[in-house]
Protein backbone atom coordinates (compact mmCIF):
# COMPACT_ATOMS: atom_id res chain seq x y z
CA UNK A 1 0.00 0.00 0.00
CA UNK A 2 1.45 3.56 -1.20
CA UNK A 3 1.74 6.58 0.56
CA UNK A 4 -0.72 8.04 -1.19
CA UNK A 5 -3.71 5.03 -0.17
CA UNK A 6 -2.88 5.11 3.34
CA UNK A 7 -3.58 9.10 3.46
CA UNK A 8 -6.87 9.03 2.28
CA UNK A 9 -7.78 5.77 4.24
CA UNK A 10 -6.98 7.64 7.49
CA UNK A 11 -8.46 10.66 6.11
CA UNK A 12 -11.22 8.30 5.81
CA UNK A 13 -10.92 7.34 9.15
CA UNK A 14 -10.97 10.49 10.79
CA UNK A 15 -14.01 11.63 9.03
CA UNK A 16 -15.70 9.09 10.06
CA UNK A 17 -14.82 9.50 13.93
CA UNK A 18 -15.94 12.99 13.55
CA UNK A 19 -19.36 12.28 12.22
CA UNK A 20 -19.66 9.03 15.12
CA UNK A 21 -19.43 12.15 17.41
CA UNK A 22 -21.44 14.73 16.09
CA UNK A 23 -24.22 11.61 15.66
CA UNK A 24 -23.93 10.43 19.35
CA UNK A 25 -24.22 14.62 20.79
CA UNK A 26 -27.72 15.30 18.51
CA UNK A 27 -28.72 11.95 20.15
CA UNK A 28 -28.03 12.76 23.50
CA UNK A 29 -30.14 16.16 23.31
CA UNK A 30 -32.74 14.26 21.28
CA UNK A 31 -33.24 11.89 24.54
CA UNK A 32 -32.49 14.68 26.87
CA UNK A 33 -35.72 16.51 25.70
CA UNK A 34 -37.67 13.32 25.36
CA UNK A 35 -36.84 12.94 29.15
CA UNK A 36 -36.78 16.27 30.40
CA UNK A 37 -39.47 16.99 33.53
CA UNK A 38 -41.91 18.96 33.04
CA UNK A 39 -42.29 22.32 35.49
CA UNK A 40 -45.96 22.36 34.89
CA UNK A 41 -48.63 21.50 37.58
CA UNK A 42 -46.02 20.82 40.53
CA UNK A 43 -42.88 22.53 40.07
CA UNK A 44 -40.29 20.20 39.35
CA UNK A 45 -42.26 16.80 38.79
CA UNK A 46 -44.38 15.72 35.92
CA UNK A 47 -47.95 16.45 36.05
CA UNK A 48 -50.55 14.46 36.98
CA UNK A 49 -51.72 11.35 34.64
CA UNK A 50 -54.25 12.65 32.61
CA UNK A 51 -58.02 11.99 33.09
CA UNK A 52 -58.59 9.34 31.23
CA UNK A 53 -55.66 6.43 32.43
CA UNK A 54 -57.48 5.62 35.18
CA UNK A 55 -59.85 6.48 38.20
CA UNK A 56 -57.64 7.67 40.21
CA UNK A 57 -55.38 9.69 37.74
CA UNK A 58 -58.51 11.52 37.34
CA UNK A 59 -59.34 12.66 40.77
CA UNK A 60 -55.45 13.70 40.84
CA UNK A 61 -55.96 15.43 37.60
CA UNK A 62 -58.67 17.78 39.19
CA UNK A 63 -56.36 19.34 41.59
CA UNK A 64 -54.71 22.55 41.32
CA UNK A 65 -51.17 22.68 42.42
CA UNK A 66 -50.62 26.14 44.62
CA UNK A 67 -46.98 27.43 43.67
CA UNK A 68 -43.94 27.29 46.26
CA UNK A 69 -44.17 30.35 48.49
CA UNK A 70 -41.49 32.83 48.09
CA UNK A 71 -39.21 32.73 50.73
CA UNK A 72 -39.45 34.65 54.12
CA UNK A 73 -36.01 35.86 54.89
CA UNK A 74 -36.94 38.32 57.52
CA UNK A 75 -38.46 35.08 59.44
CA UNK A 76 -37.77 32.33 61.13
CA UNK A 77 -39.44 29.07 62.08
CA UNK A 78 -37.95 26.76 65.00
CA UNK A 79 -38.83 24.80 67.99
CA UNK A 80 -38.67 26.04 71.21
CA UNK A 81 -36.21 25.31 74.36
CA UNK A 82 -37.66 21.66 75.19
CA UNK A 83 -39.08 21.05 78.50
CA UNK A 84 -38.94 17.81 80.07
CA UNK A 85 -42.37 16.82 81.58
CA UNK A 86 -42.60 15.82 85.55
CA UNK A 87 -45.32 13.43 85.75
CA UNK A 88 -47.50 13.60 89.06
CA UNK A 89 -47.82 9.91 90.09
CA UNK A 90 -45.86 8.51 86.62
CA UNK A 91 -42.26 7.25 86.73
CA UNK A 92 -41.60 6.30 83.16
CA UNK A 93 -38.45 4.55 84.14
CA UNK A 94 -40.79 1.47 85.66
CA UNK A 95 -43.80 1.78 83.62
CA UNK A 96 -42.95 2.99 80.45
CA UNK A 97 -45.55 4.52 78.38
CA UNK A 98 -46.52 2.56 74.70
CA UNK A 99 -48.76 3.47 71.70
CA UNK A 100 -48.93 6.91 72.80
CA UNK A 101 -51.12 9.66 71.10
CA UNK A 102 -51.98 13.25 71.54
CA UNK A 103 -54.90 15.27 70.94
CA UNK A 104 -55.13 18.89 72.10
CA UNK A 105 -53.80 19.07 75.45
CA UNK A 106 -54.57 15.15 76.57
CA UNK A 107 -51.79 12.45 75.85
CA UNK A 108 -52.64 8.88 75.95
CA UNK A 109 -51.03 5.87 76.25
CA UNK A 110 -50.77 2.50 78.22
CA UNK A 111 -48.46 1.65 81.15
CA UNK A 112 -47.31 -1.49 82.58
CA UNK A 113 -48.33 -2.01 86.04
CA UNK A 114 -48.01 -5.02 88.56
CA UNK A 115 -51.02 -6.62 87.62
CA UNK A 116 -51.06 -6.26 83.71
CA UNK A 117 -51.52 -2.96 81.55
CA UNK A 118 -53.37 -0.01 82.40
CA UNK A 119 -54.43 3.34 80.15
CA UNK A 120 -53.51 6.90 80.94
CA UNK A 121 -54.63 9.88 80.27
CA UNK A 122 -51.86 13.11 80.79
CA UNK A 123 -52.34 16.70 80.80
CA UNK A 124 -49.60 18.67 78.94
CA UNK A 125 -49.90 21.57 80.73
CA UNK A 126 -49.62 20.80 83.79
CA UNK A 127 -48.28 17.17 83.94
CA UNK A 128 -51.36 15.69 85.96
CA UNK A 129 -51.99 12.22 85.11
CA UNK A 130 -55.03 9.86 85.28
CA UNK A 131 -55.28 6.22 85.29
CA UNK A 132 -58.31 4.89 83.88
CA UNK A 133 -58.23 1.95 86.56
CA UNK A 134 -59.19 -0.38 83.98
CA UNK A 135 -56.60 -3.83 84.43
CA UNK A 136 -56.37 -5.96 81.48
CA UNK A 137 -53.94 -8.36 80.31
CA UNK A 138 -54.23 -7.64 76.40
CA UNK A 139 -56.02 -4.64 75.19
CA UNK A 140 -56.01 -1.21 75.12
CA UNK A 141 -55.37 -1.25 71.27
CA UNK A 142 -56.00 1.92 68.81
CA UNK A 143 -56.14 3.91 72.76
CA UNK A 144 -57.21 7.33 72.02
CA UNK A 145 -58.57 10.25 73.99
CA UNK A 146 -60.56 13.73 72.68
CA UNK A 147 -62.56 16.01 74.67
CA UNK A 148 -64.58 14.07 76.56
CA UNK A 149 -63.53 10.39 75.96
CA UNK A 150 -61.66 7.73 75.20
CA UNK A 151 -61.88 5.14 72.87
CA UNK A 152 -59.89 1.70 72.40
CA UNK A 153 -60.31 -2.19 71.21
CA UNK A 154 -59.83 -5.04 73.00
CA UNK A 155 -60.11 -8.27 71.58
CA UNK A 156 -63.12 -10.62 72.73
CA UNK A 157 -62.50 -12.64 75.13
CA UNK A 158 -65.66 -14.99 73.62
CA UNK A 159 -65.30 -15.08 69.81
CA UNK A 160 -62.13 -15.44 67.97
CA UNK A 161 -61.00 -12.68 65.43
CA UNK A 162 -63.69 -10.24 67.00
CA UNK A 163 -63.24 -7.45 68.91
CA UNK A 164 -64.99 -5.07 71.59
CA UNK A 165 -64.66 -1.30 70.50
CA UNK A 166 -64.91 0.73 74.23
CA UNK A 167 -65.79 4.18 74.83
CA UNK A 168 -65.00 5.86 77.99
CA UNK A 169 -67.22 8.99 79.32
CA UNK A 170 -64.34 11.24 81.69
CA UNK A 171 -67.27 13.28 83.01
CA UNK A 172 -69.37 10.23 84.36
CA UNK A 173 -66.15 7.68 84.96
CA UNK A 174 -68.09 5.52 82.73
CA UNK A 175 -66.85 2.72 80.30
CA UNK A 176 -69.02 1.15 78.05
CA UNK A 177 -68.78 -1.70 75.33
CA UNK A 178 -70.11 0.34 72.34
CA UNK A 179 -69.62 -2.64 69.64
CA UNK A 180 -68.94 -6.27 69.16
CA UNK A 181 -67.71 -7.20 65.82
CA UNK A 182 -64.93 -7.37 63.68
CA UNK A 183 -63.66 -3.74 64.42
CA UNK A 184 -60.74 -2.37 64.08
CA UNK A 185 -58.23 1.48 63.41
CA UNK A 186 -60.77 3.83 64.97
CA UNK A 187 -60.28 7.27 64.82
CA UNK A 188 -61.39 9.99 67.36
CA UNK A 189 -61.70 13.58 67.38
CA UNK A 190 -63.87 15.80 69.92
CA UNK A 191 -67.31 13.75 69.27
CA UNK A 192 -67.24 11.85 66.01
CA UNK A 193 -65.62 8.62 66.20
CA UNK A 194 -64.90 6.59 63.24
CA UNK A 195 -64.06 2.78 62.64
CA UNK A 196 -63.41 -0.18 60.03
CA UNK A 197 -66.10 -3.06 60.29
CA UNK A 198 -66.49 -5.88 58.07
CA UNK A 199 -70.01 -6.56 57.55
CA UNK A 200 -71.68 -9.13 55.26
CA UNK A 201 -68.33 -9.93 53.97
CA UNK A 202 -66.99 -6.38 53.31
CA UNK A 203 -65.17 -3.80 55.22
CA UNK A 204 -66.85 -0.28 55.00
CA UNK A 205 -65.89 2.94 57.46
CA UNK A 206 -68.95 3.14 60.35
CA UNK A 207 -68.87 5.77 62.91
CA UNK A 208 -71.13 7.54 65.77
CA UNK A 209 -71.90 11.08 66.85
CA UNK A 210 -71.37 10.59 70.84
CA UNK A 211 -72.80 13.40 71.65
CA UNK A 212 -76.08 13.47 69.20
CA UNK A 213 -76.31 9.32 70.01
CA UNK A 214 -76.37 9.02 65.91
CA UNK A 215 -75.09 6.12 63.19
CA UNK A 216 -72.77 7.29 60.45
CA UNK A 217 -72.29 5.52 57.61
CA UNK A 218 -69.19 6.69 55.38
CA UNK A 219 -68.17 4.14 52.75
CA UNK A 220 -69.68 0.85 52.01
CA UNK A 221 -70.16 -1.19 49.13
CA UNK A 222 -67.63 -3.72 47.05
CA UNK A 223 -64.00 -3.10 47.55
CA UNK A 224 -62.45 -2.53 50.94
CA UNK A 225 -62.41 0.70 52.88
CA UNK A 226 -59.89 1.49 55.56
CA UNK A 227 -57.82 4.13 58.05
CA UNK A 228 -60.64 6.27 58.34
CA UNK A 229 -59.43 9.62 59.93
CA UNK A 230 -61.84 12.31 61.66
CA UNK A 231 -61.09 16.01 60.59
CA UNK A 232 -63.51 17.68 61.79
CA UNK A 233 -67.24 17.32 62.96
CA UNK A 234 -67.94 17.85 58.99
CA UNK A 235 -65.18 16.31 57.48
CA UNK A 236 -63.47 12.63 57.29
CA UNK A 237 -60.96 10.74 55.39
CA UNK A 238 -60.34 7.25 54.65
CA UNK A 239 -58.18 4.84 52.10
CA UNK A 240 -60.20 2.78 49.61
CA UNK A 241 -58.74 -0.28 48.02
CA UNK A 242 -55.10 -0.64 48.68
CA UNK A 243 -52.92 -2.25 46.60
CA UNK A 244 -50.36 -3.71 49.57
CA UNK A 245 -46.71 -4.06 48.60
CA UNK A 246 -44.11 -3.15 49.33
CA UNK A 247 -44.34 0.02 46.64
CA UNK A 248 -48.27 -0.52 47.15
CA UNK A 249 -51.13 2.29 47.01
CA UNK A 250 -54.31 3.21 47.79
CA UNK A 251 -57.23 5.95 46.64
CA UNK A 252 -57.37 8.68 49.30
CA UNK A 253 -61.00 9.85 49.63
CA UNK A 254 -62.89 12.71 51.20
CA UNK A 255 -66.23 12.52 53.03
CA UNK A 256 -68.69 15.18 54.44
CA UNK A 257 -70.45 13.90 56.95
CA UNK A 258 -73.03 16.69 56.51
CA UNK A 259 -74.04 16.40 52.50
CA UNK A 260 -72.43 12.95 52.20
CA UNK A 261 -70.24 14.36 49.35
CA UNK A 262 -67.55 11.98 48.30
CA UNK A 263 -64.30 12.24 46.22
CA UNK A 264 -60.94 11.38 45.67
CA UNK A 265 -58.06 13.73 46.69
CA UNK A 266 -54.52 11.42 45.06
CA UNK A 267 -52.88 8.26 45.51
CA UNK A 268 -50.96 7.41 48.44
CA UNK A 269 -48.37 4.89 49.45
CA UNK A 270 -49.76 2.00 51.39
CA UNK A 271 -46.53 0.25 51.77
CA UNK A 272 -45.96 -3.22 53.83
CA UNK A 273 -44.45 -1.37 56.80
CA UNK A 274 -45.52 -0.73 60.16
CA UNK A 275 -45.89 3.31 59.56
CA UNK A 276 -48.36 1.67 56.33
CA UNK A 277 -51.79 3.91 56.81
CA UNK A 278 -49.89 6.65 58.52
CA UNK A 279 -49.67 8.36 54.87
CA UNK A 280 -52.05 11.18 55.68
CA UNK A 281 -53.69 13.27 58.41
CA UNK A 282 -56.20 15.88 58.40
CA UNK A 283 -57.13 18.77 60.48
CA UNK A 284 -60.19 21.08 60.40
CA UNK A 285 -60.70 21.64 56.63
CA UNK A 286 -57.26 20.72 55.47
CA UNK A 287 -55.53 17.12 54.94
CA UNK A 288 -52.21 16.39 54.36
CA UNK A 289 -51.07 13.95 52.96
CA UNK A 290 -48.13 11.73 50.85
CA UNK A 291 -48.80 11.65 47.16
CA UNK A 292 -47.30 8.32 45.30
CA UNK A 293 -46.30 9.02 41.54
CA UNK A 294 -43.69 7.72 38.71
CA UNK A 295 -42.40 10.20 37.07
CA UNK A 296 -41.84 9.41 33.03
CA UNK A 297 -38.31 9.30 33.36
CA UNK A 298 -38.34 6.90 36.45
CA UNK A 299 -38.76 2.97 37.12
CA UNK A 300 -39.89 2.61 40.81
CA UNK A 301 -42.72 5.50 42.04
CA UNK A 302 -41.48 8.23 44.18
CA UNK A 303 -43.34 10.52 46.71
CA UNK A 304 -43.77 13.81 47.95
CA UNK A 305 -46.07 16.09 50.43
CA UNK A 306 -49.03 17.65 50.18
CA UNK A 307 -51.50 19.59 52.10
CA UNK A 308 -55.23 19.56 50.23
CA UNK A 309 -57.93 22.46 51.68
CA UNK A 310 -61.16 20.94 51.46
CA UNK A 311 -62.86 24.21 51.76
CA UNK A 312 -61.28 25.63 48.40
CA UNK A 313 -60.20 22.40 46.38
CA UNK A 314 -56.80 23.53 46.40
CA UNK A 315 -54.00 21.40 46.59
CA UNK A 316 -50.44 22.74 47.49
CA UNK A 317 -46.92 20.95 47.30
CA UNK A 318 -45.13 20.96 50.28
CA UNK A 319 -40.95 21.67 49.63
CA UNK A 320 -40.75 18.71 52.84
CA UNK A 321 -37.52 16.32 51.45
CA UNK A 322 -39.51 13.12 50.94
CA UNK A 323 -36.67 10.15 51.56
CA UNK A 324 -39.10 6.97 50.97
CA UNK A 325 -42.73 6.63 52.28
CA UNK A 326 -42.85 7.83 55.82
CA UNK A 327 -45.17 8.88 58.60
CA UNK A 328 -46.90 12.47 58.12
CA UNK A 329 -48.08 14.28 61.55
CA UNK A 330 -50.66 17.25 60.85
CA UNK A 331 -51.89 19.50 63.66
CA UNK A 332 -53.39 22.92 62.90
CA UNK A 333 -50.71 24.88 61.00
CA UNK A 334 -47.58 22.20 61.86
CA UNK A 335 -46.84 19.52 58.83
CA UNK A 336 -44.04 17.09 59.99
CA UNK A 337 -42.27 14.09 58.54
CA UNK A 338 -40.74 11.55 60.51
CA UNK A 339 -38.46 10.84 57.77
CA UNK A 340 -35.43 13.03 58.90
CA UNK A 341 -38.21 15.58 61.04
CA UNK A 342 -38.54 17.80 58.88
CA UNK A 343 -41.62 20.28 58.85
CA UNK A 344 -43.30 22.80 57.52
CA UNK A 345 -45.40 25.79 59.39
CA UNK A 346 -47.89 26.65 56.72
CA UNK A 347 -48.67 29.83 58.74
CA UNK A 348 -45.68 31.34 57.63
CA UNK A 349 -44.97 29.03 54.67
CA UNK A 350 -41.13 28.15 56.72
CA UNK A 351 -39.42 24.49 56.04
CA UNK A 352 -37.59 23.94 59.79
CA UNK A 353 -35.72 20.82 61.29
CA UNK A 354 -37.42 19.89 65.10
CA UNK A 355 -33.86 18.64 65.66
CA UNK A 356 -32.13 21.85 65.06
CA UNK A 357 -30.43 24.34 67.80
CA UNK A 358 -31.74 23.62 71.55
CA UNK A 359 -33.22 20.26 70.81
CA UNK A 360 -29.90 18.92 68.61
CA UNK A 361 -29.20 15.64 69.75
CA UNK A 362 -32.42 14.73 72.24
CA UNK A 363 -32.53 11.70 68.79
CA UNK A 364 -29.69 10.19 69.23
CA UNK A 365 -31.85 7.05 71.29
CA UNK A 366 -35.06 7.01 69.22
CA UNK A 367 -38.38 7.82 70.01
CA UNK A 368 -41.65 8.68 69.45
CA UNK A 369 -42.76 11.95 67.78
CA UNK A 370 -46.34 13.81 68.06
CA UNK A 371 -47.57 17.42 67.31
CA UNK A 372 -50.66 19.40 68.42
CA UNK A 373 -51.32 22.51 67.67
CA UNK A 374 -47.73 24.11 67.63
CA UNK A 375 -46.71 21.90 70.74
CA UNK A 376 -44.53 18.68 69.37
CA UNK A 377 -44.29 16.14 71.71
CA UNK A 378 -40.90 13.60 72.01
CA UNK A 379 -40.95 10.23 73.96
CA UNK A 380 -37.29 9.07 74.02
CA UNK A 381 -37.09 6.08 73.30
CA UNK A 382 -40.15 5.32 71.77
CA UNK A 383 -42.25 2.21 72.71
CA UNK A 384 -39.30 -0.13 74.00
CA UNK A 385 -38.83 -1.75 76.68
CA UNK A 386 -35.62 -1.37 76.30
CA UNK A 387 -35.06 1.97 76.97
CA UNK A 388 -35.59 4.35 80.02
CA UNK A 389 -38.28 7.19 78.60
CA UNK A 390 -38.19 10.74 79.41
CA UNK A 391 -40.90 13.53 77.71
CA UNK A 392 -39.93 16.28 76.63
CA UNK A 393 -42.12 19.27 74.79
CA UNK A 394 -41.60 22.40 73.24
CA UNK A 395 -43.68 25.15 71.74
CA UNK A 396 -43.37 26.38 67.85
CA UNK A 397 -41.47 29.29 67.71
CA UNK A 398 -41.92 31.98 64.50
CA UNK A 399 -39.29 34.93 64.99
CA UNK A 400 -39.42 37.92 62.98
CA UNK A 401 -36.96 40.80 62.97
Amino acid sequence: MNTKTKLILRIIEVTAFALLILISAVGFQIVRKSNAITTEGYPGYPPPPTAGENQLAQALATLEAKPLPTALPDRGVRVGAPSEMALAGLDLSVTGLFGAQVDGDLLTGVVSVSEGMDAVIIDLRTGQTRYLNRIVQKGFMWLQASGNYVTWVDPSPEVMYSYEFHVFDLSRNVDVIFRRGIIRKPDLKNNIVLWEERRDGELGIYGYDLNAAKDLTVATGKGIKTYPRVCSNEWVTYLENPQEGDLGSADLRAHNLVTSEDFSIGTVPFPKASVVGNQHACDGNRVAWVRIYKPITQTFPTSDYHVYDLASRTDQLLPIPAPGFSKILFSKDIVVSTAGHMGYDLAQQQLFSVFAGEWAGLNTRGGDLLVSGDRLIWLTGGSSFQTTQRLYTGLIVRDAK
